[in-house]
């Protein structure tokens, strides 16, 4: 590692323009008492260059002395998403425009209440060269200060925060003039001649001034690639940032935090950030988030084995409305060991002292408004007490490599966007994250490039979630990974629509993968056509296409989100949204209660694939049991094992995590986690002659050969440090 990369405890402080000056002296010094070792401000455009010439970091100078002076590390976040008013008046067409023709004006809100919010289009090259000179400017000034350690040169990418949710498709951004010329640009690159385009998108273009920015969902490839092609924009502007960075404080950890991509919030529709990408070249990488299974896990795998950062907890969030909750140690911990166990490196609380201006005030603060302490103060002066002495070696611990992989396509959550489907996507990835969490398996999420370079050596099974939207080089490659001895678990209408013809596959799995596994889909239909005759039969389904709607207005619909499927004659796991019978040379494992296969079984060389007509992932919101069992045998054909054996009333309350220093075989630290009301038996898979001593619990374990039992309290959870 080119720099020395630490474990960051501690909070964001100022976002101009408060905390006032009169706090500032007294603040850091508590910070610093309370046990923190870094502080985050913020350098924002409209309010440090006032005017085109005119640069103020007077009161960011005075902070940084301060942090000096009481042994703070500081990371500056520079925030460009507030424009400064001359730019506006200097490039009057650099504010984004709407699909509906919406001029997007410069905003004060709750999170940006100095104004200029959400900035100028990332395509506008004025702007962009404004953006450049300014960040040049703070580069210079700061990056000689000794209290200087980080840069954050971005603070949750997205492409236009008025337009995140919901996300309808006449409010998307950007539509402007400069969007629309680097769109055929980007195009050009991609298809290299307009008869290629033509093809794909079903066109008679003549050229490429002729390429229309996509307005409607509609039609799928076109609207695939026009936010293929927003994300991109913003990821060329992720990298000038860390370029720039990098060429004038190389000495300095330069990164981005974004919030992961998790479908509900932060889209690849509206928001067009890809945290793959955005992860490429930052020295760490860093985020927003709570103690989830879910978010930390997307964070890690974007990351790819750089260390990895929370820099936004919102274990203290709050509003107006809603006034934050009071927090002893024990919510803390429930929060941020289960990241610590996953392999987060650190964590910087949102934020020191309450806001005083906007609808967040008057709270998330780790004190009060006036500074003095509330009961989240002594909890994470307490976590902070146990976590630093232990930090170092925390450090250089980290799981082992996953096992499973959860695939997670930017286009197939377009495409789903396109199909109204984008949260049965994000049901279906949560979903999957949380069992396997849960079952205590080692898993990483992995994206379409992973898939297509088959960079999937690492992995002995591979879930593909709603997988409808497939390249050719994904279906190439997944066909080669199973059967050189991958085993798959793949849902309904794998490869339903190819992305390099923009046409519907007429087989399917698509792309000739019916022909290579012997098998296919038929009487595919919508779980809702069902005839359940049961409870589960509720009609109630929101159906957003006209035309459909009024095609089924006369329709007897008698099936429902969910359906049953039995399998292996005992267990019942549950299906939604989509059905289809399997045929052909695929052994059945379960069905719909009669002799058609549902959900079935074949072998492809030295690999296997199981699939489902229907969308398991999704099903398990009405009862994971029947999943969770599944993947439990699924994983055992991968020879995947799971850290324990657990013996308690619910398995599914029990989580492990183990973290290994270099080669060793014995972990370094575990994370143990009991949920349930009662106490758990587990038998530890990688512990034998060793002890453990619990940091914040003073819990005892010890485990010989032959005897690595132990009960775990009810309601329990802590950090191990392994002897």
């Amino acid at each position: 590692m080119k720099k020395n990369y630490p474990y960051i405890w501690g909070v964001q402080y100022y976002r101009a323009p408060t905390p006032e000056r009169d706090s500032w002296n007294s603040d850091l010094k508590k910070i610093k008492e309370i046990g923190f070792n870094s502080v985050k401000f913020w350098v924002q455009w409209r309010w440090s260059h006032i005017q085109e010439d005119k640069f103020y970091f007077d009161d960011l100078d005075e902070l940084m002395d301060l942090a000096q002076d009481y042994g703070l590390d500081v990371t500056l976040n520079i925030i460009l998403d507030v424009a400064p008013v001359w730019l506006y008046e200097k490039y009057s067409d650099a504010k984004m425009i709407l699909n509906d023709g919406t001029v997007v004006e410069p905003v004060a809100v709750q999170h940006r209440q100095i104004g200029g919010h959400p900035g100028p289009c990332y395509n506008h090259p004025g702007a962009n060269e404004e953006k450049r000179k300014f960040l040049e400017k703070v580069f210079l000034h700061f990056k000689d200060h000794p209290a200087l350690a980080m840069w954050d040169v971005w603070n949750e990418p997205e492409l236009c925060y008025p337009q995140r949710f919901p996300v309808k498709t006449e409010k998307l951004a950007c539509y402007c003039d400069n969007c629309r010329r680097e769109f055929r640009v980007w195009l050009e690159n991609k298809y290299k001649s307009i008869d290629r385009l033509n093809h794909v998108w079903g066109r008679n273009y003549s050229c490429w001034n002729d390429a229309e920015m996509p307005r409607s969902e509609s039609v799928i490839t076109d609207f695939v690639d026009w936010r293929e092609f927003q994300g991109d924009s913003m990821t060329k502007d992720a990298k000038l940032r860390l370029e720039l960075a990098h060429r004038y404080s190389p000495d300095k950890i330069s990164y981005l935090h974004v919030v992961p991509n998790d479908l509900q919030v932060w889209n690849p529709v509206s928001c067009c950030s890809d945290d793959f990408d955005m992860a490429k070249n930052c020295d760490v990488f860093a985020s927003t988030m709570t103690g989830s299974s879910y978010t930390p896990q997307l964070v890690l795998s974007a990351g790819r084995g750089k260390v990895c950062y929370n820099v936004e907890s919102h274990i203290n969030c709050g509003h107006i409305s809603m006034h934050q909750r009071s927090l002893a140690l024990k919510e803390v911990n429930r929060d941020l060991l289960p990241q610590i166990g996953m392999g987060i490196k650190g964590f910087m609380f949102w934020q020191y002292r309450a806001e005083l201006l906007g609808t967040e005030a008057p709270c998330w603060g780790i004190v009060n408004p006036d500074g003095t302490d509330r009961s989240v103060t002594e909890a994470v002066r307490r976590f902070g007490a146990g976590l630093l002495p232990v930090s170092e070696n925390l450090m250089k611990a980290f799981p082992q490599k996953a096992e499973i992989g959860i695939w997670k396509s930017r286009k197939n959550e377009l495409f789903h966007y396109c199909g109204n489907k984008l949260d049965s996507v994000h049901a279906a990835l949560e979903n999957y994250s949380e069992i396997l969490y849960r079952k205590s398996y080692r898993y990483s999420f992995v994206n379409s490039f992973m898939l297509e370079n088959g960079e999937l050596d690492d992995y002995k099974m591979i879930i593909m979630p709603c997988p409808y939207y497939l390249t050719e080089a994904e279906a190439e490659a997944l066909n080669k990974w199973v059967a050189d001895g991958g085993v798959l678990l793949a849902e309904a209408h794998l490869g339903g629509y190819n992305a390099d013809t923009g046409r519907h596959s007429t087989k399917i799995p698509g792309m000739g993968l019916s022909e290579l596994w012997n098998f296919r889909e038929e009487m595919s239909c919508s779980s809702y056509h069902l005839d359940l005759q049961s409870e589960e039969g509720d009609c109630d389904v929101e159906i957003q296409n006209d035309d459909l709607r009024k095609a089924l207005q006369e329709s007897a619909l008698a099936g429902g989100k969910f359906f049953p499927i039995s399998y292996e004659g005992r267990n019942v796991i549950w299906g939604a949204w989509r059905y289809a019978e399997l045929t052909g040379q695929i052994e059945m494992l379960g069905s719909l209660g009669d002799s058609r296969c549902s959900l079935g079984l074949t072998r492809i060389g030295q690999g296997m694939v199981y699939y489902a007509g229907t969308e398991l992932g999704c099903g398990a919101e009405k009862d994971y049991t029947g999943l969770a069992r599944l993947i439990d045998m699924i994983a055992a054909k991968a020879k995947v094992c799971s850290t324990l054996n657990c013996k308690s009333s619910d398995e599914m309350n029990v989580h492990v995590d183990a973290l290994f220093s270099g080669d060793n075989d014995v972990p370094e630290f575990i994370v143990i986690s009991n949920k349930d009301n009662q106490p758990a038996e587990l038998e530890l898979n990688i512990l034998q002659d060793c002890h453990c001593a619990g940091i914040f619990s003073e819990m005892n374990l010890s485990m010989s050969t032959g005897c690595n039992n132990i009960e775990i309290p009810a309601d329990f959870i802590d950090l191990f440090v392994v002897k």
